[in-house]
C-alpha cells in the first residue's frame, strides 16, 4: 500500500511540474510579449498624449497672439506692440515647457527651427543649437526631428540622464510642430522608464505564479499521503481551527511518526502564524483607525481640529460660547501670490490665534477655508466677555504678517461672528458673522433678532426696489466735493442713489443696502451703466471735472466701452474725467484691465485707485497701471488720529505715492482733527462729509 502511495505521489508530482514546466513555457513565449507589447504601446500613446495636451496650450498661446494682432490698429507701434506680445507669450511658453515634467525622467522641450536652439529643462542643453550638440553626440538630431514630424513616427536617439554626462541611454520622442511660433515640440522619454512598468508586471505575474505553483503543490502533495487515520485527525484540527478555536487543546494528537505527523506539526505552525497574522492585523486595523478618526477630526494644514470636532464637542456641552473668525479677502492672497504662499499665512494666522487662544482660555479651531472658531465652555459675564472680544479684534486688525516668500508684509483684517449662551452656538455664530459681512461690520453679535428668513425676505424686498427704480428711473447720481488742503474743490466724485417714494416723502438709498443684492440677482451691470451714462451727460453739459467708479467688469464691457468712446470722443470730455478703479474688487487680468486704462488715458482720462489699502494689494500690478491717483481707503483714515499704525501706514503710502509721481486723495474725512493730521502727511486731495455731504446738484 505504502509503495503504491508512494507511485502516486512520484506520479502527482511529475504532473505537476509538467503542467507548471508548460505554463511558464506558454507564459514567456506567447503571453508576456503580449503583456510587453500591450503595456509598452499604452505608454507610447500616454506620451502621444501629453505631447498633444502642450500642443494645444502653445497653440492657445498662439491664438492669443493671433486675436491680438487683429485687436491692433494700424498705425506706427503695431509691429512693436505685436513683437512685444510674442515675447510675453514665448517666454510663457517657454517657463511652462521648463516646469513640465512627465512621469519619472520624461519632459517637453522645444526646438526653434529659425535658430535651432533648445528649450530644455536640462539647464547645460537648454538655448544650444541642436546642431552643436548634434556633432558632440555623433548624431544628426535635428534631421531626425524633422523626420519624425514629416512621418508622423517616433524618433529614438541616444541621450544623457540629467546629472550624469558618462553615459547614453536610448530615448524615443514624439514630434509635432507650431507654425504660429515656427517651434518643434517634443515629448521625450527614455526607453528604460516605459519598460520599467512592464518589467514590474511581468516580475509581479511571476512571483505570484511561482507563489500560486508552490502552494499548490505542497497542498497536493500532503494530500496524497493522507490516506489513514491520521489524515481524519488532520482534517478535523483543521475544521476545528475554521470554526475559530485556537486553544490549543481543542486539537487532536498525531503521532504516527511519519508524514502525518509532520504535516500536523506544520499545520501547528501555520495556525500559530495565522494567529499572529490576525493579532497584528488588529493592532494595524486599531492604528489605522485612529488615524483616519485623526483625519476626521484634525485640520490637515494647520493642525487644529477641524469644524467636525467642534460639532462633536458642542454635543457634549449644555452651555457654551461660540465665536466663528473669518479673515477677509484671502481670496486676493491666493490669486496674487499662489496657493502656497497662501497655506503659509494660514499657518502663520493659526499660530498668532493658538496665542489669544492659550492667553483667553479657548480652545481653537479651523473650520473651512480661512475661517476658525474659538470655543468657550460654560457660562460667562457677558459684558466682560464681548468687551474682550472686541478688544482683542481691533489688536488682531492692526497686527501684520511678514511673509518670506514675497518679502513683504500682510495686514490681517478680520470679521467676527459671537454666539452666547444659545442652543447652537456655531450655527448661531456663523449667522451673526454673514450678518457683519453684509453690513460690512468687523463683528456681530447673536441675537433673536437677526432672522434668517427675515433677512430672505428683506433682500427680495430690496430686489423688487431695485427693478421698480430702474424701470422708473429712480437710479440717480450724487455729487460729492474732493477739495485740496485749502479747502476748494478739485473735483466731485459720482456716487449712486436709489430714490423711493412712500408715506413719508422720498428717501435716498445708499449702495450700501442693495449694491451686494443687485449683483447676485444679475442687475449690477445695469445699475452701473446707468451711473456711467448719467455722469457722462452731465460732464458733457457742464464744465464740472467728475470721477466715476467702475470695478474690473465694468472696464470689460462693451456697451459701457462705447459709451465712454461715444462721449469722450465726440464731447471732448476726456481731460475732464477720472475713472476710479476698486482696488478691492476680484481683478481677473491685469493686462487686459492695463490695456483698457492705457487706451483711455491716451484719450486724457485721468485714473484712480479706490479704497487703496483695503485689501493685500499687488503693488507690481498697480504700478504697472501707472494710476494719477490714489484714494486711501476710509478704514485707514478714520481713526487716524488715534490709531499709530494707521497713521504710519498712510504715511508709508504717501511716500511711495510720492516716489511714483502719483497724487494721493483720503477719503473719509469726517472731523477737523483728522483734517489737521492729514495735512502733516502732505496729501493732494480730500474727501468726506467734514467738507461736503454727497447730494443732487
Amino acid at each position: 500500500m505504502l509503495k503504491k502511495l508512494n507511485t502516486l505521489n512520484k506520479k502527482i508530482q511529475f504532473l505537476l511540474l509538467s503542467f507548471i514546466s508548460l505554463y511558464f513555457l506558454v507564459y514567456f513565449f506567447i503571453i508576456s510579449p503580449k503583456i510587453k507589447e500591450h503595456l509598452v504601446s499604452n505608454e507610447h500613446m500616454y506620451y502621444e498624449i501629453q505631447l498633444k495636451k502642450i500642443s494645444e496650450i502653445i497653440n492657445n498661446h498662439a491664438l492669443l497672439l493671433f486675436n491680438y494682432e487683429n485687436s491692433l490698429d494700424d498705425n506706427d507701434n503695431k509691429q512693436a506692440l505685436l513683437e512685444k506680445k510674442r515675447t510675453e507669450e514665448i517666454i510663457k511658453i517657454t517657463n511652462l515647457t521648463r516646469q513640465l515634467k512627465i512621469k519619472k525622467n520624461g519632459y517637453v522641450l522645444l526646438i526653434d527651427k529659425k535658430t535651432h536652439k533648445y528649450i530644455h529643462p536640462f539647464a547645460q542643453i537648454d538655448n544650444k543649437d541642436i546642431r552643436v550638440v548634434s556633432k558632440l553626440l555623433n548624431q544628426d538630431l535635428y534631421k531626425m526631428v524633422v523626420k519624425a514630424f514629416e512621418t508622423k513616427q517616433p524618433m529614438k536617439y541616444m541621450w544623457y540622464k540629467k546629472g550624469n554626462t558618462e553615459k547614453l541611454y536610448k530615448k524615443i520622442a514624439w514630434v509635432s510642430y507650431n507654425k504660429y511660433f515656427d517651434f518643434y515640440i517634443l515629448s521625450a522619454a527614455y526607453e528604460e522608464d516605459i519598460l520599467q512598468i512592464y518589467e514590474r508586471v511581468n516580475k509581479t505575474i511571476i512571483i505570484l505564479s511561482i507563489l500560486m505553483f508552490l502552494i499548490i503543490y505542497i497542498i497536493i502533495l500532503n494530500y496524497a499521503r493522507k490516506i489513514t487515520n491520521p489524515l481524519n485527525n488532520l482534517i478535523s484540527n483543521i475544521n476545528t481551527f475554521k470554526k475559530g478555536d485556537y486553544e490549543e487543546n481543542s486539537y487532536l494528537e498525531i503521532n504516527s511518526n511519519d508524514e502525518f505527523e509532520l504535516l500536523n506539526n506544520e499545520f501547528k505552525d501555520m495556525k500559530d502564524k495565522i494567529v499572529n497574522n490576525i493579532s497584528h492585523l488588529e493592532n494595524q486595523i486599531s492604528i489605522r483607525t485612529k488615524e483616519l478618526e485623526r483625519k476626521l477630526y484634525v485640520d490637515e494644514l494647520t493642525q487644529l481640529k477641524n469644524n467636525y470636532a467642534l460639532t462633536e464637542k458642542l454635543k457634549e456641552k449644555e452651555s457654551a460660547s461660540v465665536i466663528v473668525l473669518s479673515v477677509n479677502k484671502f481670496r486676493d492672497i491666493n490669486e496674487l501670490y499662489g496657493y502656497e504662499v497662501g497655506n503659509s499665512l494660514i499657518k502663520k494666522i493659526s499660530k498668532i490665534f493658538k496665542k489669544i487662544a492659550r492667553k483667553n482660555k479657548l480652545k481653537l479651531f479651523k473650520l473651512e477655508g480661512v475661517t476658525f472658531a474659538f470655543l468657550k465652555e460654560g457660562s460667562l459675564n457677558f459684558d466682560k466677555f464681548s468687551k474682550k472680544v472686541i478688544k482683542a479684534q481691533k489688536k488682531l486688525n492692526n497686527q501684520s504678517i511678514y511673509l518670506d516668500e514675497i518679502k513683504d508684509y500682510v495686514y490681517l483684517n478680520t470679521t467676527l461672528g459671537i454666539s452666547t449662551s444659545h442652543q447652537t452656538p456655531l450655527k448661531s455664530a456663523t449667522t451673526a458673522l454673514n450678518k457683519a459681512k453684509r453690513e460690512h461690520k468687523d463683528y456681530c453679535f447673536f441675537n433673536d433678532n437677526i432672522d434668517e428668513k427675515a433677512i430672505i425676505k428683506l433682500n427680495n424686498q430690496w430686489n423688487k426696489k431695485i427693478k421698480h427704480a430702474i424701470s422708473s428711473n429712480n437710479i440717480i447720481p450724487f455729487y460729492q466735493a474732493i477739495v485740496n488742503e485749502k479747502k476748494e474743490i478739485i473735483r466731485y466724485e459720482v456716487l449712486m442713489r436709489l430714490k423711493e417714494k412712500n408715506k413719508k416723502g422720498v428717501s435716498f438709498h445708499s449702495p450700501y443696502y442693495f449694491l451686494d443684492i443687485s449683483k447676485k440677482t444679475n442687475q449690477y451691470e445695469i445699475l452701473s451703466s446707468i451711473i456711467i451714462h448719467e455722469s457722462l451727460k452731465k460732464l458733457s453739459k457742464t464744465s464740472y471735472n467728475l470721477s466715476i467708479n467702475m470695478n474690473y467688469s465694468d472696464t470689460q464691457d462693451e456697451k459701457i466701452k462705447a459709451l465712454l468712446n461715444k462721449y469722450i470722443k465726440n464731447k471732448k470730455i476726456g481731460k475732464r474725467l477720472t475713472i476710479e478703479i476698486l482696488e478691492d474688487d476680484q481683478i481677473l487680468d491685469y493686462d487686459k484691465l492695463n490695456d483698457f486704462v492705457k487706451k483711455y488715458k491716451m484719450l486724457g482720462v485721468k485714473f484712480a485707485i479706490d479704497d487703496f489699502g483695503s485689501g493685500y494689494s499687488n503693488l507690481l500690478n498697480i504700478i504697472k497701471l501707472k494710476p494719477d491717483f490714489i484714494k486711501i481707503d476710509g478704514s485707514l483714515v478714520k481713526n487716524i488720529d488715534q490709531d499709530l499704525v494707521s497713521f504710519n501706514l498712510v504715511k508709508s503710502i504717501v511716500k511711495f505715492s510720492e516716489e511714483m509721481d502719483i497724487k494721493v486723495i483720503a477719503e473719509f474725512v469726517h472731523n477737523k482733527t483728522i483734517f489737521k493730521q492729514l495735512k502733516k502727511l502732505n496729501i493732494y486731495g480730500y474727501q468726506g462729509y467734514y467738507f461736503h455731504e454727497p447730494k443732487e446738484f
